[in-house]
C-alpha cells in the first residue's frame, strides 16, 4: 500500500470487521470499541476507518466475488479490499499491482442479483417476494450510504432558529427537509455539538419521522407507546404534544429506557414516563386508558439495512417467523390499552409483507367488530431518501 493509506487504519478496519463477523457484534459498537482503543485518532482516522468499515460490510459478498472467494467464509484480505473500495471511490489503485483484469472484474459485479446487492441469497427473495416489481429500486437505495437526518426539538428551539445556529458555524451545508428535520450533504460530527448536548435535536430518519405524527396526538392527551425502545419516538410524540399530557414508554428491556430517560432529561422532557413489562400485569393495568397507543413493533428490520449494513449477514429466516409470531402475540393483546374512539398506529422499519400488510389483514379478520383500518401506507427508500417504514392507523369504535 501506498501512503494514502495507514496499516494504522488498515488495521483498525481489519478489526471493526472481525468483531462484527466473528464476535456478533453490531457495527456501531465494534466502530465504538475500535476507537476508545485507539484515542490518538484525529477526525480523518476515524471518517477513513469509519466509511471503508461500513462499506466492506455493505459489500462483503460482492467483494468476495471479485477476488474469487467464498463470501461464507468471512476472512477476505483487508489490505485487497480497501483497494477495490479505493478504486470505485477514486477510480485509481492503491496498490501499482492491482491489474486491469480485477479493473473488469469489478465492472462486472455490479449486478442486479443477490452478488451484486451483497445478500445472502434467500434475503434476496425475500425483498423480491415482498417488493415484487418495486425490488431493485429499492435494494439500490438501501446499498447506498444513508444521509444524515436530525429531529428539531421544538420545545427548546425552532427549525429555523437551529438551522441559522448550524449554518454560522458548525456546517453550512444544512438545509430543512420534512416537517421536522435537518439534513446534510455530507456527514458531520453532530453528537460533538453543544447543541446536541443541550438537547436542541436528536438524531432520526426522515422516514421514522413520519411516524409520530400519524398519531395525531394532542396536549392533555394519554399517550401509551407500547414498544418505546430507546424513544426516539416517544421524543417526537412529547414534542407534538407540546409538552403536556401524559405518554407511557413500555418496552420488555428495561435497559433501553433507561437509554430513553436519559435522552428526555437532555431533552428537558418530563411528561414521560417508563415502565417495563415484566408481567402481563404491566398491560392489563392500562386497558382501556390510552387515547392513542403505537406499537412500533419488534421486526426484521429489513427496511434498516442502509444504517445497518451488518443486519443482513445477521437475520435468518427461522428469525422472522419468530418475529412475526412475537408480532401477532402484541396485536393480540396490547390493542386493549386503548379506548373507544382512540388511533392506534402499528408500525415496523421492514419492508416484508409478512410483518406489515399480512399482519394487519389478519388482525381486522378478527377484530372487525371494533377496529376499522383508517389508513396504511409503506414509505419506500427510494420515494423519501429514508429507511424504509410500514404504517398502519387504526381506530377502536366498540
Amino acid at each position: 500500500m501506498s501512503a494514502k493509506i495507514h496499516n494504522v487504519w488498515l488495521q483498525a478496519i481489519y478489526d471493526v470487521v472481525h468483531q462484527v463477523f466473528h464476535k456478533n457484534v453490531m457495527a456501531d459498537k465494534a466502530l465504538e470499541r475500535c476507537f476508545k482503543l485507539r484515542p490518538k485518532f484525529g477526525s480523518k482516522d476515524r471518517a477513513f476507518v469509519a466509511e471503508y468499515s461500513y462499506d466492506i460490510i455493505r459489500h462483503y459478498r460482492r467483494l468476495a466475488w471479485i477476488l474469487d472467494q467464498p463470501y461464507e467464509h468471512f476472512d477476505l484480505e483487508i489490505e485487497a479490499v480497501v483497494d477495490i473500495l479505493y478504486f470505485e471511490k477514486n477510480g485509481t489503485f492503491v496498490k501499482e499491482s492491482s491489474s486491469s483484469v480485477l479493473e473488469e472484474k469489478i465492472k462486472n459485479s455490479h449486478q442486479e442479483s443477490a452478488m451484486g446487492f451483497s445478500l445472502p441469497d434467500w434475503l434476496f427473495e425475500h425483498y423480491q417476494a415482498s417488493l415484487q416489481d418495486k425490488n431493485i429500486t429499492e435494494l439500490k437505495v438501501m446499498n447506498s450510504v444513508a444521509p444524515v437526518y436530525i429531529r428539531v426539538n421544538t420545545l427548546k428551539t425552532t427549525r429555523e432558529d437551529l438551522l441559522q445556529i448550524i449554518q454560522d458555524g458548525l456546517a453550512d451545508n444544512a438545509r430543512l427537509i420534512g416537517d421536522f428535520g435537518i439534513t446534510f450533504d455530507k456527514k458531520q460530527s453532530i453528537f460533538t455539538w453543544d447543541i446536541f448536548k443541550q438537547g436542541l435535536f436528536e438524531m432520526q430518519d426522515i422516514g421514522s419521522q413520519m411516524i409520530a405524527p400519524a398519531l395525531e396526538v394532542a396536549p392533555g392527551m394519554r399517550v401509551v407507546d407500547a414498544c418505546a425502545g430507546a424513544g426516539g419516538k416517544t421524543l417526537h410524540l412529547a414534542c407534538l404534544m407540546g409538552g403536556k399530557g401524559q405518554i407511557i414508554a413500555l418496552d420488555v428491556e428495561g435497559y433501553k429506557l433507561d437509554i430513553l430517560k436519559t435522552r428526555a432529561k437532555r431533552a428537558q422532557i418530563f411528561n414521560v414516563e417508563t415502565r417495563t413489562i415484566d408481567t402481563t400485569k404491566t398491560i392489563k393495568r392500562l386497558h382501556n386508558s390510552a387515547d392513542r397507543l403505537l406499537l412500533d413493533v419488534p421486526c426484521s428490520g429489513s427496511g434498516v439495512l442502509r444504517r445497518n449494513p451488518d443486519a443482513k449477514w445477521k437475520i435468518k429466516p427461522e428469525r422472522i417467523t419468530e418475529l412475526v409470531e412475537i408480532q401477532a402475540e402484541i396485536l393480540e393483546h396490547y390493542p386493549k390499552m386503548l379506548k373507544i374512539g382512540g388511533i392506534m398506529v402499528y408500525a415496523t422499519c421492514s419492508l416484508f409483507h409478512e410483518e406489515n400488510e399480512a399482519q394487519i389483514d389478519r388482525f381486522l379478520e378478527k377484530y372487525s367488530e371494533k377496529f376499522k383500518l383508517l389508513d396504511m401506507k409503506t414509505i419506500y427508500p427510494s420515494e423519501h431518501n429514508s429507511d424504509g417504514f410500514f404504517i398502519a392507523k387504526l381506530t377502536r369504535y366498540a
